[in-house]
């Protein structure tokens, strides 16, 4: 267990090894029991001890990342800004837990599960779960997907059609503040500068700048896909009318 906090680390990540499965299995149950308890997670003492709860681990799983840069030396501006989008969410998801935030919920929806749920099945993790950073990784991506799930089951947050478009456009448009960041540092945050230098889908979708282009209409796809299942609801709650007439 010396290795646990090293920077070299010790086991190897294998996707959809047995360690991998087991935490993606953890976090689809936990989910469950989110939706299975959804009522008794209405209370008010029992709501904020668990929103409350989620949004300071957010925050203390991403400074304990920033943490371990420090130790290892390896804090920099080109790897260190929460810049990336799952970094990013992080912050935001932990500010809409607290503040209940309607309009980050709208964006965070399909940020959440269309970017950290891709990174959760396919992490570019090169440690081990006998590794710190297995753990604040996928505890980290683990609750910024349980984050929008949260305000939806307890809150009955629904996301509606201007909220793709919302965040959609957004997303595009903090690609463009990143990428001047990118050029400004000499980073590759977002990977908007190139690709990753270890084997990834990206390699099926052409040289840059056209895997970006590929990535755009992934995004699409992916987010009409998420917001499917309410399009065809029934069931829609007074808080979405509410929220859309508010806007």
């Amino acid at each position: 267990m010396n290795h646990f906090f090293s920077k070299e680390g010790g086991l190897s990540f294998e996707v959809f090894g047995i360690a991998h499965i087991i935490t993606i299995a953890t976090l689809v149950f936990t989910a469950m029991m989110i939706y299975f308890f959804r009522v008794k997670l209405r209370g008010v003492v029992l709501n904020k001890v668990f929103r409350f709860g989620l949004a300071i681990t957010l925050i203390l799983v991403q400074f304990s990342f920033y943490f371990w840069q420090f130790y290892h030396n390896q804090i920099s501006l080109q790897t260190s800004l929460p810049l990336n989008l799952c970094a990013i969410s992080i912050f935001l998801a932990a500010y809409m837990l607290w503040t209940k935030s309607y309009a980050l919920f709208e964006v965070l929806y399909f940020w959440a599960l269309a970017g950290a749920l891709q990174a959760y099945l396919t992490p570019e993790l090169f440690y081990g779960y006998d590794h710190f950073r297995y753990y604040q990784f996928f505890i980290g991506h683990g609750l910024i997907i349980i984050a929008p799930l949260f305000m939806c089951f307890i809150h009955q947050y629904r996301p509606t059609f201007r909220s793709l478009i919302k965040a959609f456009v957004t997303i595009n448009l903090y690609a463009l503040f990143v990428y001047f960041i990118d050029v400004l540092v000499e980073a590759n945050y977002l990977l908007l500068r190139h690709k990753p230098k270890t084997d990834s889908l990206l390699d099926f979708f052409g040289p840059w700048p056209y895997y970006i282009l590929v990535l755009e209409v992934a995004a699409i796809i992916l987010f009409t896909l998420l917001y499917v299942p309410f399009l065809f609801s029934k069931n829609q709650s007074k808080i979405e009318l509410e929220n859309e007439l508010n806007l």
